[in-house]
Order: structure tokens, then sequence, then C-alpha cells
């Protein structure tokens, strides 16, 4: 762990989240990138099993909660206006059936998260709840959804409590998160899942560390810690 923890000099960005923002000024993203840094590690190119990485990530997510400053953390497995489009398909509830006799598949953005994501970037849930650190490997499969996947197969508010199959599994909505910019400023707004990383574990996460300002002694702090 201490020669992976070392990388995070290297790995965090230079500038803060917000600077992704900076040529779509006037564009609303949904979230507040204004005093966040990322850094990116790929566990497996040191030779790190899952179980391993697992420990990895939580020893780094717990040391940087330690840091002056710092007021949230968490983990996702792509960041947010990186131009890095991630679907899948998910199964609804009565599906129509295809010509090939089976259930029609529906292609959503999806992500992994744990249970700070939200936190973090200032995303809103706006109904039931956000992912939780108890949403883990051994927990019942669960899914926030934006509004605009609410709205468009469950109904809007409706879609806290529904299941759809991913991955094979059955899942549960928990929770409905304010639309918005994930690929980039100028996307139409798209239909997203938020998954627990726990429960789609990746060996390739980043790491999202909020400070309570954007001040380069501050970013030191992350990268020194």
């Amino acid at each position: 762990v201490g020669q992976l923890a070392l990388s995070l000099t290297l790995l965090v960005t230079a500038g803060l989240l917000v600077r992704a923002l900076m040529s779509g000024r006037n564009v609303n993203p949904g979230f507040h990138g204004t005093g966040v840094a990322t850094a990116t590690f790929r566990a497996e190119s040191w030779g790190y099993d899952a179980e391993r990485a697992r420990v990895f990530f939580s020893s780094l997510r717990e040391r940087m909660t330690q840091v002056s400053g710092v007021t949230d953390v968490a983990l996702v497995d792509r960041l947010p206006l990186q131009l890095s489009n991630s679907s899948d398909a998910i199964l609804l509830d009565g599906a129509p059936v295809g010509r090939d006799g089976q259930p029609q598949r529906t292609y959503v953005a999806t992500t992994l998260v744990d249970g700070d994501y939200f936190d973090v970037l200032q995303l809103p849930v706006v109904s039931g709840r956000a992912i939780e650190r108890r949403d883990d490997e051994r927990a019942a499969r669960v899914a926030v959804v934006n509004e605009t996947l609410a709205r468009t197969h469950f109904g809007g508010s409706q879609a806290v409590g529904r299941t759809f199959t991913y991955h094979g599994d059955r899942v549960t909505i928990v929770g409905i998160a304010r639309d918005a910019k994930y690929n980039s400023l100028t996307e139409s707004t798209l239909t997203m899942a938020y998954f627990p990383v726990a429960q789609e574990w990746r060996n390739e996460l980043s790491l999202l560390v909020r400070s309570g300002d954007a001040s380069p002694a501050s970013l030191a702090r992350v990268r020194d810690a």
C-alpha cells in the first residue's frame, strides 16, 4: 500500500475539477467541482488482485479523510466531464420481446460510485437516498438513477423502489439524483444509473477529494498526504 500511496503525488491532477468547466462557464453542469481534486489509480498495474485492491482503496480513502481541510472523499470508476462515455444494458421489467425472441434491453449511461460521491460533487439526490457504505458486495443490489432515467422509464418520482435487471442481478432503485452533465458540457441530458462500486468492483478507480477551499495550499496538503 505504501508504494501505491506514494503515487498520489504523481497522479493528482495539476488543477481542480472545476477547471474542466472553464470553457463553458454559462453551462450548469449540475454539480459543483470547485475545491475538488482528483487522482486515478490502476491497482492491477501493481499486481493487485481485487481483494488487495479493495484494501488499498479503502486505506487510501480513509487516509485522505484525515488530511486537514478535507471535507469529503469518494471513489468513482470514471471522472465527470472527461469525455469517457460508458453505457451498458439494463433489462426493464415487462420489456417487449424482440424479433429474436429475447426481451429488448435498454442502454443507459453508467458509473460506479461509493458512499460519499454525491456529497463530494454536491450533486443532490432529490428523492430516496444516495449510495451508502452499507451497499457493499454482501448487500442487496441497488442503484441511484438520474431524473431523466426515472422520468423516461419509471414514471418520475415513482421510480424509487422499482426494480430492473443488470448483469443478471435484480437491482432496486433507492434514489433519484438531479440531472447533470456526465461526459461533456455540450451533451444532451443522458439517462444515467449510478451503481455501488463495492457491488461492481473495478481495480482502476479515481479518487475525488473535496477540500474547504480551492487554494494551492489545500491541493498541496492532499498531494503530500
